[in-house]
């Protein structure tokens, strides 16, 4: 009873624990379920772990913070005895509520600075509340509460008279907790009982206390409702216990007889009998050795199992548990729709495609036979982009002008304008008006020149003459006569540039 009472201590203490690091904000909600997970995997192999391992296991809480944890886990169950070690001594008349509310104060302020805990028993000695021995009698009456509390019998509401009497004294403790009966009302009513127990159908102490101490149904239901959850939880952990100390003894027997191994991927797991099996292992046994070792996923059909048991012979093997692999990613590519490698690439026209970036695609999870996820490599991106003459929407690219494409370095896709020999316009006379589109892709050879009013557009210039107006060129300009408008010829290049940029 004494190691049950114990592993429910350090339940109650691990899940304290728990609350008050998330209420802390040192871990998530997400932190928390995993660290509660793992604690009930790891409390099936030893009853008695600490959840302060896991926090520095799982690097979620630093030493510095469980050390706070624990001084304030600490303070608050020191709190909790205090307030009840201040309600005994109020409703025995030792200190009045003032003096206890003054020295809960003084507790709080004294933890928040040293962070020591002071009891309140200390504190109101030291302020002449009470005597030493009127603290004795308080604890004595304290520790005789917290005796028979709940955890000191698993059975369900009992049967026989003893189970009885171990019921009533903890009906009678809840009660005193809720703060609806004193201490006095519940040691007459079960002095009452005793009296009562020549009878054949002896009261429960709820009943008495209903009559001696006006305790109404509502809260006698509330209190067996709670009592209940109690003896189950109880129940729960002895049964718990028993399967975890069956286990552990099936587990030495197995591993006598078997070995086990897994693979390096963790998507095989296999066993190898030791020696001969004289007796007869039951599939269950041989399951539950497979889960303590850690195989809980992919394990084969329980009739490959048995015949592997029963029949095989000393040192043969068996694959018992096959996970499954990631389906692997796919990864960004680049679909071209010219050839990069042509020196003398085609000419391709304005708003062709170019180039398409086809997105890659996340893979999915495989398990391993431990039961944990096996995960995909991320997908892979490519890096393109568009140059001069080329624009980008979305994950397609295309030319702005006619022209050659070119990727540059690998990355950096371009057109490069191109003018082919036979658009050679020879023009002999002067250019007076605006040429618009006429020669725009065209080398002009003019003899003659171009008049202040005139714009001319081409590919290329070579004048013999005089430069007067406007010259607006993707290439080369050569003027063989007046340059008396060199500024201007350099403010439309400049102008140039920038339309085709």
């Amino acid at each position: 009873m004494d190691s049950v009472a114990t592993t429910l201590n350090t339940y109650e203490q691990n899940m304290r624990l728990i609350g008050l690091a998330s209420d802390c904000v040192f871990i998530t909600s997400s932190e928390k379920e995993k660290t509660i997970r793992l604690l009930e995997e790891k409390s099936k192999e030893d009853s008695c772990i600490n959840v302060t391992d896991i926090f520095k296991q799982e690097n979620l809480i630093s030493d510095k913070r469980i050390e706070y944890l624990l001084a304030f886990d600490r303070h608050l169950q020191i709190q909790c005895n205090d307030q009840q070690f201040g309600m005994l001594a109020t409703a025995n008349g030792l200190a009045s509520e003032k003096e206890v509310a003054n020295a809960l104060k003084n507790q709080k302020a004294y933890f928040e600075k040293n962070r020591i805990n002071m009891k309140i028993g200390d504190i109101l000695v030291g302020n002449g509340s009470i005597t030493n021995s009127d603290r004795v009698a308080i604890l004595l009456t304290q520790n005789r509460i917290k005796d028979e509390k709940l955890f000191d019998a698993l059975n369900d509401l009992g049967e026989t008279q003893r189970q009885k009497d171990v019921i009533n004294k903890r009906f009678g403790v809840l009660a005193i907790k809720r703060e609806l009966v004193t201490i006095e009302q519940v040691n007459a009513a079960l002095e009452i009982q005793k009296n009562e127990i020549s009878k054949q159908e002896p009261r429960f102490i709820g009943e008495i206390l209903q009559e001696t101490a006006d305790l109404s149904y509502d809260d006698i239901l509330q209190i067996l409702l709670e009592q209940k959850q109690f003896e189950k939880r109880g129940f729960d952990l002895e049964k718990a216990l028993y399967t975890v100390k069956s286990e552990i003894k099936i587990s030495k027997k197995l591993n006598r007889l078997f070995e086990y191994s897994i693979s390096k991927d963790g998507l095989g797991a296999f066993v190898k009998k030791r020696r001969e099996i004289e007796e007869a292992i039951p599939i269950y046994e041989f399951l539950i050795w497979l889960r303590r070792v850690g195989i809980k996923f992919g394990v084969v059909d329980d009739a490959v199992l048995e015949e592997f048991i029963q029949k095989a012979e000393k040192k043969s093997q068996i694959n018992v548990a096959k996970g499954y692999p990631p389906e692997q990613s796919t990864n960004e590519s680049i679909q071209f729709y010219f050839e990069k490698e042509n020196s003398d690439p085609i000419l391709i026209k304005k708003g062709s495609i170019l180039a398409k970036i086809i997105p890659g695609k996340e893979g999915k999870p495989g398990k391993d036979v431990l039961g944990y996820p096996i995960q995909p490599d991320k997908p892979s991106f490519c890096v393109l982009n568009a140059g001069s003459c080329v624009i980008k929407k979305g994950h397609i690219f295309f030319a702005q002008i006619e022209g050659r494409p070119i990727l540059k370095n690998g990355i950096t896709l371009m057109v490069e304008p191109v003018v082919k020999k036979d658009e050679i316009k020879t023009i002999i006379g002067k250019i007076s008006n605006d040429t618009k589109d006429t020669y725009e892709s065209a080398i002009v050879e003019l003899s003659g020149g171009i008049t202040q009013e005139a714009v001319l557009r081409c590919h290329s210039l070579f004048l013999q003459g005089h430069l007067m107006g406007c010259v607006i060129c993707t290439g080369e300009i050569n003027v063989n006569g007046d340059k008396n408008r060199l500024m201007q010829v350099l403010s439309n290049l400049m102008s140039n540039a920038a339309k085709f940029s």
